[in-house]
């Protein structure tokens, strides 16, 4: 008795697996350096002529000093956009070239303060 079914199934098999082999392939990443238009001057720093306290003085709080001075026309928009509306309008309008000048600092509101000191309390041992 011949079994050709199985030798079909086999050959079939082996078949594939030809097939398989074949459409392996090795896929490998090559990586380039991104390279750098040499056209383009770099762009002027709006804010790079003020020091610390004087951003300060504007309201730019003191984990954005760091990170205001190196702020162009481009990433101006999305710098000021971390920072309260006093240091957002103070430099817009630097960055267009008018003058602003610092807020003063406030005077402490007396209303708050106790008109006069509190009676001093007694030590318990003291009695």
């Amino acid at each position: 008795m011949n079994f050709l079914i199985a030798d079909t199934f086999t050959d079939s098999l082996a078949h594939l697996a030809a097939q398989e082999q074949k459409v392996r392939e090795r896929v490998e990443e090559i990586v380039t350096p991104a390279l750098k238009p040499a056209s383009q001057p770099a762009k002027p720093k709006l804010f790079g002529n003020l020091r610390k306290f004087e951003l300060m003085a504007f309201s730019v709080p003191a984990e954005w000093v760091e990170d205001v001075p190196a702020a162009d026309e481009d990433t101006l928009f999305d710098v000021i956009a971390h920072l309260p509306q006093e240091a957002h309008k103070a430099l817009l309008k630097l960055a267009v070239g008018e003058k602003v000048e610092a807020p003063s600092p406030r005077r402490p509101d007396r209303s708050l303060r106790p008109s006069r000191r509190p009676a001093p309390v007694p030590h318990p041992r003291r009695r």
